[in-house]
């Protein structure tokens, strides 16, 4: 891609719940939860995602995460895949072992990827969702549970 080139960006918002935390968020943990989401971007014909293992790169909508629940186009990006690849071996927050259900995780790394690619913003409500979760009355119990069943 030349500099005077766009490519599309895409969020993938994926509801890793299927459907339950929709269900079950408000008895369980005193809030109501739409999804507990997991977000990717696709761009440069990559989907790109963050978990324990890293930064992830896959084929578009082919990772274990099934079918997103949503596809949004986030518009575009001038900066050459190459800047980005840069960019992503220098986010050292991202590295694989680092990845924290609450305070460092996917969409952590979507928002940040999409304010670097266009200066995008990823809604409140899906980069909020875990602080709004641990602020819950339940949050640190969950926490706590939470942090038992991580490596």
């Amino acid at each position: 891609m030349s500099e005077d080139q766009s490519t599309p960006i895409q969020l993938n918002i994926y509801d890793l719940s299927q459907g339950l935390a929709a269900q079950l968020s408000l008895p369980l943990i005193g809030i109501h939860l739409k999804a507990i989401y997991h977000t990717s971007i696709t761009v440069y014909n990559t989907e790109y995602f963050f978990n324990s293992q890293g930064i992830m790169q896959v084929v578009p909508l082919t990772s274990h995460f099934g079918k997103p629940i949503e596809i949004r186009s986030m518009g575009e990006t001038f900066i050459p895949q190459e800047i980005f690849q840069e960019f992503l071996q220098n986010l050292d927050n991202f590295k694989p072992g680092l990845y924290e259900l609450f305070e460092n995780n996917c969409n952590d790394f979507t928002k940040i990827c999409l304010e670097f690619l266009n200066d995008g913003i990823l809604d409140e409500e899906i980069s909020g969702m875990s602080m709004k979760v641990l602020k819950s009355e339940k949050g640190e119990a969950l926490r706590n549970l939470m942090m038992g069943f991580m490596p």
